[in-house]
């Protein structure tokens, strides 16, 4: 055997021993006895993944990205962005945009309607197998502990899957840290700016 990143399948077969579920061996089979368990498993790990994910990390955030308008003058967005906003250290920095409705509003100009291309920043929703290794491993485990105590509500197992959610945290914000190659000097707008003169 192989060992190879946390698939979704295998992220909601331990989410279902957490339950005291016995395992599936495919998500989408509707002959399975377990469904309901099945779904509010798949449900609860998209949701912990939406909600870390909206924080943005150096793993689903692009900066510097051309968005142009089409013919209309509208920035459409593609489905999997779920926040954007011109780099603050970009030519397009006077302008506050805005997502609104899948695409660019212009909050300083009150418009939808752009004419030239803009430098943004954006952050993505990454589907599961798309992540690190350490977010999927934490968003599991939290995924598990929160519908553990929403289904079951087992004191004992509460205790358990809160310290692995807060080791698995805390692994994932140190593979952040690395990842991301924070630099006080270099990664600040400001501290740059200074730095550049």
């Amino acid at each position: 055997m192989t060992l190879a990143p946390l698939t979704e399948l295998e992220a909601v077969n331990e989410i279902l021993s957490v339950l005291g579920e016995a395992p599936v061996s495919a998500l989408g089979d509707p002959e399975n006895p377990v469904i309901a368990e099945v779904s509010a498993a798949l449900n609860a790990l998209h949701m912990v993944s939406r909600s870390l994910q909206n924080q943005g990390y150096s793993f689903n955030t692009e900066h510097d990205y051309t968005l142009s308008p089409d013919g209309d003058g509208f920035i459409q967005l593609p489905l999997n962005v779920i926040r954007a906003d011109v780099d603050p250290w970009g030519p397009d920095c006077i302008m506050d945009v805005v997502v609104r409705g899948g695409r660019l509003y212009n909050r300083t100009d009150h418009t939808f309607v752009f004419t030239d291309p803009i430098q943004a920043s954006l952050v993505l929703l990454l589907e599961f197998d798309e992540l690190p290794e350490a977010a999927r491993q934490y968003i599991m485990i939290k995924a598990a502990r929160k519908l553990q105590d929403k289904t079951l509500g087992s004191r004992d197992l509460h205790v358990y899957t809160t310290q692995d959610e807060l080791e698995a945290k805390l692994d994932f914000l140190s593979a952040e840290a690395d990842d991301a190659d924070f630099n006080i000097l270099f990664k600040d707008p400001d501290n740059f700016r200074i730095i550049d003169r």
